[in-house]
């Protein structure tokens, strides 16, 4: 259902242009939501009907997205939407929009979208207050500045996506250039992300453990192929730190910079503190999302031994000392218990200063 609140046609002829102001109130929502500027050419000689100097305004809180796609046979897509929230202003200009729907992609199309929200993503929180500046050219998207709040967590991305007509009809798969995404882990919902994605093992482990730091993705190329292996992912990490390891003030000022090629992840370098010393790691995880087989290098240096035990009450024996590592480990599985059960490792280990407080090992010795 469509309901014309205004319409103003300028020079009507069946073969010149068609001068367009109107405002439309549809789909029975009862508010005047859709507003359309522009010339139409219907070129019927030559059947490539196209707009010209075209304004589009939609408001999607204004429009049942569901009974719109049945009405156009999606009606699977509308299964999905039905109950769930879309809010959001679109505006759309285009010196020139092809009408042939085998030709629309080839269009030169800017898009902006602002104060957009939705709960269809199932995370908690949904999407909110999100921004969008693009530009369809080439059959490319380009997307300039893309920002919101998703999960509770800020974030923001710009890049493009290639062949946006095989995306979108499904005779392709997703292919990007030029991506970068920054986010702050603290922002997020991870224990929700990783419930989501199968590991919730991992989830249990993280529960009331706090992990912070500022994220990078960057990707000059990237494909979802599913005969080419994820692979063009740099990830970036600053400003890290965590108390999931049970180290007396736990993991900071973690750096982190690692790429994804062909499944396998190189850890170019992992540095931080902890323990009031210093720690380095490199290495890689090949086959990780399936096989997970671990190779890391390992230097610690200025480590306080104390610090590696959790607090006991005064009398208890204890450790203490600054040591020095030096180590090559292997192993297999990112979870712990299948860790554990397949780590090897050789290396060196360095203690200056080694104090044994609160024994007597000649009372031990005697009994």
């Amino acid at each position: 259902k469509i309901g014309i609140s205004t319409l103003m046609l300028n020079n009507v002829s069946l073969s010149g242009p068609v001068r367009i102001s109107t405002i439309l109130s549809t789909l029975d929502k009862g508010r005047d939501n859709i507003i359309v500027k522009g010339i139409v050419f219907p070129e019927l000689s030559t059947k490539a009907p196209y707009i010209k100097d075209l304004d589009l305004k939609i408001d999607t809180s204004g429009i049942d997205l569901p009974g719109f796609l049945r009405t156009f046979g999606y009606g699977q897509v509308a299964g999905q939407l039905s109950g769930k929230e879309i809010r959001g202003i679109i505006a759309i200009h285009a010196e020139k929009l092809f009408l042939d729907q085998n030709k629309v992609f080839d269009s030169n199309v800017s898009l902006k979208l602002s104060e957009f929200e939705t709960d269809v993503v199932p995370l908690k929180g949904g999407v909110k207050n999100l921004t969008l500046y693009a530009e369809l050219s080439g059959g490319n998207l380009i997307i300039k500045n893309c920002s919101g709040i998703v999960a509770g967590g800020l974030i923001s991305i710009s890049g493009t996506v290639k062949n946006v007509e095989a995306v979108v009809s499904q005779k392709g798969t997703l292919e990007t250039e030029n991506v970068i995404m920054q986010f702050n882990l603290q922002d997020f919902n991870i224990l929700e992300f990783l419930a989501m994605s199968g590991n919730e093992d991992i989830a249990k482990t993280l529960k009331e453990k706090t992990i912070a730091g500022k994220v990078t993705v960057k990707s000059d190329k990237f494909s979802l192929n599913q005969k080419e292996k994820p692979s063009g992912l740099s990830i970036f990490l600053s400003q890290g730190m965590t108390d999931i390891i049970p180290i007396q003030g736990g993991v900071k000022d973690v750096e982190l910079n690692a790429i994804l090629e062909q499944n396998n992840l190189l850890v170019h370098k992992l540095t931080g503190s902890a323990a009031s010393g210093t720690f380095s790691i490199q290495g890689s995880v090949k086959d990780i999302f399936s096989s997970q087989l671990l190779n890391f290098d390992i230097s610690c240096s200025g480590i306080n031994l104390d610090s590696l035990l959790p607090q006991t009450s005064s009398g208890v024996p204890r450790f203490q000392g600054i040591a020095d590592l030096k180590a090559t480990i292997t192993g297999q599985g990112l979870q712990q218990y299948q860790l554990i059960q397949t780590l090897t490792g050789s290396g060196s280990l360095k203690v200056d200063k080694p104090v044994l407080k609160n024994m007597n090992i000649l009372r031990m010795a005697f009994d």
